[in-house]
């Protein structure tokens, strides 16, 4: 069997996709880690042409809806007109929701996007913020960035991927690939022994935002249940955490912590530290969410809302809420969470099925 080759964002690169390449596919001697430059031992066009075929049963262009991307996709689209070759083309899909990406990898922009999708539906889509043309019409942006390019298959990490990519692919594309649920893997290993004291009550990982991950209600949450006395001390950590708080300084409190561009390393230490973790979203947009796997990990206790690929997560392990009076039912359950005692056997169980070596070898069973 030829090897299967991963183009993907690697370290140093700041974002999760990056980490769980390497981590996944980079001590597996099936895949061949490629990125682009400032990584030109890696880099994809030492194997490009007639030698992708020559070594690789298939190509894997790993995908997410951040900016980090932008250099994979810009890549996947050079295979548009490619000549036939035996190399399977294939898609890892971390954020089925691309609008971002797409509308960032071609030289048209989110004009020439916008313009694709309006062809197919009655009016042209908006795209204020990243998710108004999934908002209004669930376009994902996909559609637009395979044109032209044949997929054999696609890989997403939750059903509701799998229906949101789905429904787009027949309403906007030509093609319908076959697309396989993975499990996203759990590969960290718990940086303190369960029941050890933590120094935060709560926290919230990750980017933050008023929109999709719905920080100010999330943070009015927790100003409410440090009023009623059920915590004391909250941390924020993640991509430009700080930021946020100087876009929004009235929402910065003197309990909070704020801790900009962790490592991965750091992050997973102050999980650690951290009792609860509020990860609301407003909508599904079936996101696989590092984050969640990685709390586990690190036996904190998440609170999500019981929307689309969270709803998939078990309820032994995990707290789901909804949106509607989104601030009490987040109260009512960082109290609950607080005073909950988590089955080390059970979230051990759990660990266990989801290892990285696992994840790997369902994949590479999808391309034998």
């Amino acid at each position: 069997m030829r090897k299967i080759a991963i183009v993907t964002p690697l370290p140093p690169e700041k974002t999760g996709i990056a980490d769980f390449s390497e981590i996944v596919y980079g001590e597996t001697e099936k895949f061949d880690l490629f990125t682009w430059e400032p990584s030109p031992q890696r880099s994809i066009r030492h194997i490009w042409g007639d030698t992708i075929a020559k070594r690789y049963s298939s190509i894997i262009f790993v995908l997410g809806n951040s900016d980090h991307i932008i250099p994979c996709a810009r890549l996947l689209r050079a295979f548009k007109g490619f000549p036939a070759i035996h190399t399977k083309i294939c898609l890892q899909i971390h954020d089925p929701v691309l609008t971002n990406l797409s509308s960032k990898a071609q030289l048209g922009g989110a004009e020439e996007m916008l313009d694709f999708y309006s062809k197919q539906i009655a009016t042209k889509p908006r795209l204020g913020c990243i998710y108004d043309a999934y908002e209004d019409h669930k376009i994902t942006g996909l559609s637009y960035l395979i044109e032209g390019i044949r997929i054999d298959s696609i890989i997403v990490h939750s059903k509701a991927s799998e229906e949101i990519t789905r429904s787009e692919l027949r309403r906007f594309s030509t093609q319908m690939p076959r697309i396989k649920v993975l499990f996203h893997p759990i590969f960290d290993s718990p940086r303190r022994a369960l029941g050890q004291q933590r120094g935060f009550d709560v926290g919230i990982f990750g980017v933050m935002d008023n929109d999709g991950k719905m920080s100010g209600l999330a943070l009015d949450a927790i100003e409410k249940a440090h009023s009623l006395g059920i915590i004391n001390t909250c941390v924020c950590a993640g991509f430009n955490a700080s930021e946020y708080f100087n876009l929004n300084p009235n929402k910065l409190r003197y309990y909070i912590h704020v801790i900009d561009n962790p490592s991965r390393e750091e992050l997973l230490n102050i999980m650690a530290s951290t009792s609860i973790a509020l990860q609301p979203r407003r909508m599904n947009t079936g996101e696989s969410s590092g984050v969640i796997p990685m709390l586990f990990s690190q036996h904190c206790i998440p609170i999500v809302s019981d929307t689309g690929a969270f709803k998939e997560y078990p309820d032994m392990l995990i707290i789901k809420i909804s949106n509607m009076d989104f601030v009490n039912n987040a109260v009512t359950a960082i109290h609950e969470a607080s005073t909950q005692k988590i089955n080390p056997d059970l979230i051990l169980q759990y660990i266990d099925s989801q290892r990285a070596s696992a994840f790997a070898e369902s994949l590479i069973k999808i391309f034998e």
